[in-house]
């Protein structure tokens, strides 16, 4: 189950696990903030040209800014580099534990074409549960924070201003989803192919078995079986990223039009002092 799989991860490290994405809430809340610094320092630098602010206030909004988008990239950094040791550590885990299995199936188990095609995925799986994982970590921890103080920040402004946020970032999400699925659906179509280009390799590659090929005289039987494989292995990838391509275009032209309906709201509100200069150029500094 996914509560099991969840478990089994945190397991490894719990500590790192947690410290990893306490650093990622860190970072979108940081990064949340960054607008309403944004619009302060412009708000302060404009009160100063109309010489009704001080220099001081400009200097504490600029410094403010500056802070949380020092102290942003210093927590994402530090969440991607804890990031990186505890996927190692999952991955190890995770391989170790299926090489442990592994080693009590019985030998006529691996005769079979479905256990060894099995067998395969279960690798490819341990490789990928982390990433699942993490995907619904970094949207818990990241996404979520960031969106709920982004959109506080733009109902203070005006609350017509929350429009932006499905107008621009709904459409890549549902990109994502959906090339998610694709991918995921040609590993598992893939599974069978993988092994094969495996074993006809292991024919003219591997030392104990190219020999005895060469030997045989069918080095040329067997590149020409690893051809066919890899030739229909590569029309399915290819057939899946022209997909996915179509899926990013249409997403980017989606955006654009969120980016222009963005802009002519920005414009609406500005000219019709509904939100002021400052806003306007902090929400524009953080959409773009």
């Amino acid at each position: 189950s996914v509560f099991r799989m969840f478990r089994e991860v945190i397991a490894v490290s719990p500590g790192r696990f947690f410290l990893q994405y306490t650093l990622t809430i860190a970072g979108a809340v940081l990064l949340a903030l960054t607008p309403y610094a944004t619009e302060q320092v412009f708000s302060s630098a404009l009160s100063l040209a109309e010489h009704n602010g001080s220099i001081i206030t400009t200097l504490f909004a600029i410094s403010g800014l500056l802070l949380l988008n020092v102290g942003s990239e210093i927590a994402s950094f530090a969440s991607i580099y804890h990031s990186q040791a505890f996927d190692a550590m999952a991955l190890q885990d995770r391989i170790k534990g299926l090489n442990c299995h592994i080693a009590h199936m019985l030998n006529i188990a691996f005769e079979d074409p479905e256990t060894l095609n099995s067998i395969n995925g279960a690798y490819i799986g341990a490789q990928e549960v982390r990433n699942l994982v993490h995907s619904v970590m970094e949207f818990l921890t990241f996404y979520i924070p960031y969106i709920a103080i982004y959109s506080i920040y733009l109902w203070s402004a005006s609350p017509i201003l929350l429009l932006a946020i499905p107008a621009i970032f709904i459409p890549s999400i549902i990109a994502q989803i959906v090339k998610a699925k694709q991918f995921s659906q040609l590993s598992e179509d893939t599974t069978e192919i993988r092994r094969e280009l495996d074993c006809y390799a292991s024919y003219v590659t591997e030392a104990k078995i190219a020999k005895e090929t060469r030997i045989l005289g069918a080095n040329n039987y067997f590149l020409a079986l690893y051809s066919k494989v890899r030739s229909k292995y590569g029309n399915l990838v290819y057939g899946v990223k022209k997909k996915t391509m179509r899926i990013d275009t249409i997403a980017k032209l989606l955006n654009l039009l969120g980016y222009a309906a963005v802009i002519a709201l920005l414009i609406a509100l500005s000219t019709q002092g509904w939100i002021e200069i400052g806003a306007f150029s902090a929400v524009f500094a953080s959409v773009f």
